[in-house]
């Protein structure tokens, strides 16, 4: 489904969302953080963006280098960043005197659940334990939940981040990105027995918002751009951005459905972003599980995008979803890009943190990170 491939909730496929007001930008705003240390020295200012716009520009790519995983380009996410920052549509905070900004914060306040931590980040010159820890507590909301977070904080041990989230409630989730080999031909079709297939349109939106919140139920994906409470209505605004066109044009032709008798029980939901075609939302009802609907809905997708001339094919798949992967390896994807690593409430969020392969968790470490 649609959601992170990076660090944040809109990540490398479909950029980062940083809503919020604008700040004025009038006079210097003091500052909103100047905790001492014990011998009476300030730890870190921190203002709001507005005190300086430039200095928390100029962050954004070491933030967004710092975290990066082989594989991962961040210029198109940077300069979408540098673009609302500038604006002042970004919301955060940046740490440091006027000029001089040494650490900085951005969030989005989107998420029905909560606010999603973005960046947080620091220069070597000011990276201390205690300084994050205060930045954290810093962008963490008084009157809303705190529900996902990054994974790494520059110039710490990744263990000992994970070990301050974990105190505070948080689980360790992934994703990572798998491409189908432009050199590879088209998969080998799978029709499962008892099923009909046609391409998606519009008039179907309701049905597949019902097998959208059947197939996700349970799962993290569930949660991860909720829009509201009900599964079967947040999967109805997702599926109707998916035909409008919210993360790029929608491929009706590569986008296939399966029917069992009237019903739909697999879909697979196609957009094209910067990145090429991504195969957006895979859904096979849980009913007919162990059919290869999901694996029958991918091929048909691949083959058609090919018989189009498409080469850029990829997909993102939220790690300790074996099933799944299985699924994508076995109709030709490989993976390309990631994991990436965040943190999820597990108070905002109840589900029980994934079981990860020891090869993912390894490939995630601080020594894989793009410098």
């Amino acid at each position: 489904m649609p959601g992170p491939t990076g660090p944040g909730l809109e990540g490398v496929a479909f950029g980062a969302r940083f809503a919020g007001r604008r700040g004025d930008g009038a006079d210097a705003p003091r500052p909103l953080h100047s905790p001492r240390t014990a011998s009476g020295a300030p730890v870190l200012e921190l203002h709001p963006l507005a005190y300086d716009l430039e200095g928390a520009v100029r962050l954004v790519r070491p933030a967004l280098a710092a975290s990066a995983v082989a594989g991962e380009t961040i210029e198109r996410r940077a300069g979408r960043i540098e673009d609302a920052v500038r604006a002042g549509a970004a919301q955060g905070l940046v740490a440091g005197p006027a000029h001089a900004a040494v650490g900085l914060a951005l969030w989005d306040d989107g998420h029905l659940l909560g606010r999603s931590l973005e960046l947080l980040y620091l220069e070597p010159t000011a990276c201390s334990y205690a300084a994050y820890v205060q930045l954290l507590d810093a962008a963490t909301p008084t009157d809303r939940a705190l529900v996902f977070a990054p994974a790494h904080f520059a110039g710490l041990p990744d263990d000992r981040v994970a070990q301050l989230l974990r105190s505070r409630g948080f689980a360790r989730w992934g994703r990572e990105e798998m491409q189908y080999p432009a050199d590879r031909p088209p998969p080998a079709p799978l029709v499962p027995d008892g099923t009909a297939w046609a391409t998606a349109r519009a008039d179907d939106a309701e049905e597949l918002a019902g097998l959208h919140a059947r197939a996700y139920a349970g799962e993290l994906d569930r949660y991860l751009l909720m829009t509201d409470r009900d599964p079967v209505a947040d999967a109805r605004v997702l599926v109707r951005q998916l035909f409008d066109g919210r993360w790029g044009e929608f491929l009706e032709y590569a986008s296939p459905v399966g029917r069992v008798g009237p019903s739909i029980v697999a879909a697979c939901l196609v957009t094209r972003t910067e990145e090429g075609a991504l195969l957006a939302d895979v859904m096979a009802d849980p009913a007919h599980r162990g059919r290869g609907l999901g694996g029958a809905a991918v091929r048909a997708s691949v083959a058609a995008l090919r018989a189009r001339g498409e080469t850029a094919i990829y997909l993102n798949v939220t790690l300790g979803n074996a099933a799944a992967t299985r699924t994508y390896e076995r109709a030709g994807f490989v993976r390309t890009i990631g994991p990436w690593w965040g943190f999820y409430s597990t108070r905002a969020i109840p589900v029980p943190e994934p079981v990860y392969p020891e090869a993912a968790v390894a490939s995630g470490s601080a020594a894989d990170r793009v410098r």
